[in-house]
């Protein structure tokens, strides 16, 4: 059977169940397809030594398929990033058996596999460069089932569901999560990055509210991994889970919850932890302003005095937002406040107005564009004010973009948060200008001591983001340096580079750069240990994943190698499909 230039041979009926025997003869006897000039071979399967009978029910696409490919490669990085997302092959997977197969096949034939949920990593990660390193894209965006379980206690979802979903699911059943605001980011990537939103100064981010999840490993083996930590039922004491199965749970459990998602293997199910609104009193704030120097001024040294003031109290929350919007002749640059306050039910008498009030009050002559203040269930807020953002680029009009995310563990004082305000303010877009501009400074983390997962910077408690948009890629070097600029100026004021995942930029490699994402040497050289254990031969790799231990640098330019055994099964049933696809 030909492949390309090569033989590839198919040993059809050699270890083929009972019953599959004349289905596969008609399938896969004698069947040429060359491939176009250029391509590699798309799988030698003498190497793999068997052929292993394994269903595939999701779809395979391919660069040839144009529209479909397209389709498929789209993600939030695809103009900003055009050669980084273009794969050799896309799978679109739909159950778990999917998966298997489809690392299987990338195991077999010596591709390095990406995992994609949303597709909404800003530096394309969840994607990758056929042009340079033969790769398969598994996307589990259809792997978007919920379930609720045990009264409400646990919510089992698939890593495809989207925050808007997955928060639909949450308000109908009285239940609420900490998530993120961009409404079409996915549960899979979101939930092993951190989950950072204004909640989780009152509940830590969404990868503490994670009890367990089913992961399939560069084996092609498919595991649940639970947590150490009981955390239903009034628990919290630390379980050791130990080794099962030939893996440790305590370790896979630890790299995925914050240890640079796509490099352990590719999650199949999570099951949550929500709580339930009616046991917490909620208020959600949101005022807009337009943007007035002086004004903007004196309402963040306010601020910044209140939250040192009141540091220790988890349940205020603050999520500014500056939106630098001239050039689209629509509106003014405007700044707005968003906040929540959340307790106990008990505590609801507890709650201060005035708190929120006196920062507004210190705008002292900004215009009020309009402003909201209701007491309501949490996920009600969440579905109907917080979650924001459609799929794709936020401006399509300036879909090009430089961005930047740096965070801390102590409230910036009122010199520090003014001087970050005057920084941005030089920076704001004026009329018939050529750029937009998103800031937020923001209290989207809670200082966690939790062990059991490895999300960087646990003492961090204010993140601040800076993202440019433009129309033209020629404009990148400049923006650029803005963004290099207003990052040496928050560094300066915070004293200190603390950075996240999820929003990394520039063009990172944690080989060089691993102090900038975690704050202990021991954290990172656990990881790479755990890596060595898990997927020794590097099949999950990406600028951004973690290493092995003697790794030098790996990028989209190295090819991995894989060294190939007779028990490595290409599965039949993905083979059939590539087949189909090809003759497509």
């Amino acid at each position: 059977h030909t492949f390309g230039p090569r033989l590839c041979h198919m040993p059809c009926l050699r270890t083929l169940p009972v019953g599959t025997r004349a289905v596969a003869t008609i399938v896969l006897v004698a069947v040429s397809i060359p491939l176009s000039s250029g391509d590699q071979d798309l799988c030698e399967l003498e190497k793999a030594g068997v052929l292993g009978w394994m269903p595939f029910s999701g779809n395979i696409i391919l660069p040839k398929h144009t529209a479909k490919y397209e389709a498929a490669r789209r993600q939030y990085a695809a103009v900003n990033f055009f050669n980084r997302t273009r794969p050799s092959v896309v799978a679109q997977v739909q159950t778990e058996s999917d998966v298997q197969a489809a690392v299987l096949f990338a195991r077999a034939c010596n591709y390095t596999v990406r995992m994609r949920s949303g597709g909404h990593s800003y530096l394309a990660l969840s994607s990758c460069d056929s042009s340079t390193t033969p790769c398969l894209q598994i996307d589990v965006g259809f792997m978007n089932h919920t379930k609720v379980l045990k009264g409400g206690k646990q919510l089992v979802a698939g890593p495809g569901i989207r925050l808007a979903g997955l928060a639909d699911v949450l308000h109908e059943h009285g239940l609420f999560l900490p998530t993120g605001e961009c409404a079409m980011v996915a549960l899979g990537g979101h939930m092993q990055t951190g989950g950072v939103g204004m909640w989780a100064r009152h509940f830590g981010v969404l990868s503490s509210q994670v009890d367990s999840f089913r992961i399939v490993l560069a084996d092609g083996s498919a595991h649940k991994i639970v947590s150490p930590v009981e955390k239903i039922d009034g628990g919290g004491s630390i379980v050791k889970h130990g080794w099962t199965g030939g893996i440790s749970n305590d370790d896979i459990f630890f790299a995925v919850l914050g240890g640079a998602s796509g490099s352990w293997g590719v999650i199949t199910e999570v099951t949550l932890n929500p709580v339930k609104n009616e046991d917490f009193f909620s208020v959600y704030w949101k005022v807009r302003f337009v943007w007035d120097t002086e004004g903007v001024v004196s309402m963040l040294r306010v601020w910044a005095d209140l939250a040192a003031e009141n540091k220790d109290d988890t349940r205020w929350s603050t999520h500014w937002t500056v939106g630098g919007v001239l050039p689209t002749g629509v509106s003014p640059n405007i700044i707005a406040l968003e906040a929540s306050w959340v307790s106990p039910k008990d505590q609801a008498g507890e709650y201060d107005a005035q708190f929120f009030q006196t920062i507004v009050d210190a705008c002292v002559g900004c215009q009020i564009i309009d402003a909201v203040n209701v007491t309501e269930p949490m996920s009600s807020s969440l579905v109907n004010r917080y979650l924001c953002c459609e799929d794709g680029p936020e401006f399509p009009a300036f879909q090009y973009y430089e961005k930047s995310w740096q965070q801390t563990a102590s409230f910036p004082d009122a010199d520090a948060t003014e001087a970050i305000v005057r920084k941005l303010d030089e920076l704001l877009p004026a009329a018939n200008s050529t750029y937009l501009l998103i800031f937020q400074l923001t209290t989207v983390l809670k200082p966690r001591d939790d062990p059991t997962i490895s999300l960087p910077w646990p003492g961090d408690v204010v993140g601040v983001v800076c993202d440019f948009f433009f129309p033209d890629p020629r404009l990148a070097p400049f923006f650029k340096d803005f963004v290099n600029s207003f990052t040496e100026a928050v560094v300066d004021k915070f004293g200190e580079d603390h950075r996240a995942f999820w929003g990394a930029f520039g063009d990172p490699d944690l080989v060089f750069e691993w102090d900038k994402y975690y704050e202990s040497e021991d954290k990172f050289k656990t990881l790479q240990r755990i890596k060595a254990d898990v997927d020794p031969n590097n099949l999950f790799c990406n600028n951004m994943s973690v290493p092995l231990p003697d790794e030098a640098l790996q990028s989209d330019d190295t090819a991995a190698v894989y060294p190939l055994r007779v028990d490595w099964m290409a599965p039949a049933g993905f083979i059939f499909a590539l087949i189909v696809a090809l003759r497509q």
